[in-house]
């Protein structure tokens, strides 16, 4: 049942940044040559988490997948009529994040203490919390020396948080390897997000292919105001 959901909510936020994507208008005119438009990239890191969930949660993991459209710009060209990239640009970018951490073994056994009368939540003896967030961000890109560009961003969006208690396989470890899902509270809210990375393009011109660091808040509203991630991640992007 959770494995389901959890698997309808990626699709979603798949669908969702596609159409993000597909409905920004063609601004080909104003692109510099050697500049592409549209970019997409894909990364994974750690996730620190801090506000109220720090004292019963670990250090989480990141996986990231983003996209998004950039203007620039028109077209400038240097004496031997080579294309010059601009030294800043403005982007539109739809971010998808999932992050998974282990429950401390005290914050497990505090919520059994102080909830004997739930009776799946008494058979448990681990848990994992699941944090799914996608958000829009505009982008402002700052190319710098060589082949490095700066950027800074800041945006809101949607935040999915779920809390997985596991109990002994009832089963056998061949069919239940991981132990079966015996509770799992959620709720949604909105989520607010800003961050900063630096990224390093194997093309001059700005074509190609880049790596990146990047470094991001982000803080649950409304019911989950209880929730601060520090997403630290790099990857690849195009």
């Amino acid at each position: 049942m959770i494995f389901r959901e959890n698997r309808i909510l990626a699709y979603a936020a798949m669908v969702w940044l596609t159409a993000i994507l597909g409905a920004l208008p063609e601004c080909h005119a104003q692109v510099s040559e050697g500049f592409h438009a549209f970019t997409l990239g894909v990364g994974a890191g750690i996730a620190p988490v801090e506000g109220q969930d720090r004292k019963s949660l670990d250090r989480a993991f990141d996986i990231q997948v983003g996209g998004g459209y950039a203007w620039s710009r028109k077209s400038e060209f240097n004496n031997a009529g080579d294309p010059i990239l601009p030294r800043w640009f403005f982007l539109l970018k739809g971010n998808f994040n999932f992050d998974q951490s282990d429950i401390k073994s005290s914050a497990l056994q505090q919520a059994i203490l102080l909830n004997p009368q739930n009776t799946s939540l008494l058979s448990a003896t681990s848990g994992k919390a699941k944090f799914y967030f996608t958000t829009l961000d505009p982008t402002v890109r700052i190319a710098m020396a060589g082949h490095f560009s700066a950027y800074f961003l800041g945006g809101f969006g949607w935040l999915r948080r779920t809390i997985e208690f596991t109990g002994v396989s009832s089963q056998g470890g061949l069919l239940q390897p991981n132990g079966p899902a015996v509770f799992g509270p959620s709720g949604n809210s909105g989520v607010v997000d800003a961050g900063a990375g630096i990224d390093r393009g194997l093309k001059r011109d700005g074509g190609g292919f880049k790596i990146y660091i990047e470094a991001r808040v982000i803080h649950g509203l409304a019911n989950n105001s209880g929730t601060t991630l520090i997403p630290l991640s790099a990857g690849v992007r195009w």
